[in-house]
């Protein structure tokens, strides 16, 4: 289970990646990283965001997380205990970080799929803007293959989508589309299309290219409402 409490946000406690604990503690590693002031935790977080995010998981080096937040190597095995342990522990903290800023917010799915999905992109691009790393990295991992993280990468985007259902679908929703019409469908050309859209950024991405990006999805957004729902939800 994600500890949503907000002195956790971004930091997972979740054994389905293989970091186990018992009975809601944490193990050895994790203990040692929480113990760390919120600010250290921080500045770890960033540095193997944008060491991964640089080079995938193949050529990043855990010496550079380390000089990037200025501690030693040897720290870094002492918090996380693996690479790949730190990689997936980043997984979940972008996930949960979009997670907690879309609770936070209060906002549900209200009827309407699209302007839903609106507000979902907007709380993601606010996120990504205060952690300028996190965007390059989350390119990088939804086109990881190397084998050393490929199943578990895999397991985390199969539960995506249910997540994304909760935040944006609900039964008002859902029969606003055209007959034949699935809801779940349109997400996944969504998140197609924000994949393709991503892949072609290189770099990190500046404030200006996430809005941008929000611009040109709002914008489909509105063509793809205009498509797919029925003509008697379409505002005039």
């Amino acid at each position: 289970m994600l500890l949503t409490d907000s002195v956790y946000c971004g930091i997972l406690l979740i054994n389905r990646f293989g970091l186990q604990y018992l009975g809601g503690g944490v193990c050895g590693h994790m203990e040692n990283f929480l113990a760390l002031p919120i600010k250290k935790q921080s500045a770890i977080l960033t540095a193997a965001l944008q060491a991964f995010g640089q080079n995938g998981y193949k050529k990043a080096s855990t010496a550079d997380v380390a000089a990037g937040a200025g501690i030693s190597k040897a720290m870094v095995f002492h918090y996380f205990g693996t690479k790949k342990a730190l990689y997936l522990y980043l997984c979940e903290h972008c996930s949960l970080c979009m997670k907690t800023a879309l609770k936070a917010s209060g906002q549900a799915a209200g009827g309407d799929f699209f302007e839903a999905v609106r507000y979902v992109i907007d709380i993601k691009i606010a996120v990504l803007k205060d952690n300028p790393h996190m965007l390059e990295f989350l390119k990088n991992m939804y086109t990881e293959a190397d084998p050393e993280v490929a199943e578990d990468l895999h397991r985390y985007h199969e539960m995506v989508l249910p997540f994304q259902r909760q935040a944006v679908i609900d039964d008002a929703g859902a029969a606003k589309f055209k007959a034949g019409i699935d809801p779940m469908q349109v997400m996944k050309m969504l998140n197609w299309m924000g994949a393709g859209y991503i892949d072609e950024l290189t770099g990190v991405a500046g404030k200006e290219h996430l809005e941008k990006i929000a611009g040109d999805f709002h914008e489909c957004l509105g063509i793809m409402k205009s498509s797919f729902y029925k003509e008697q939800h379409l505002r005039k």
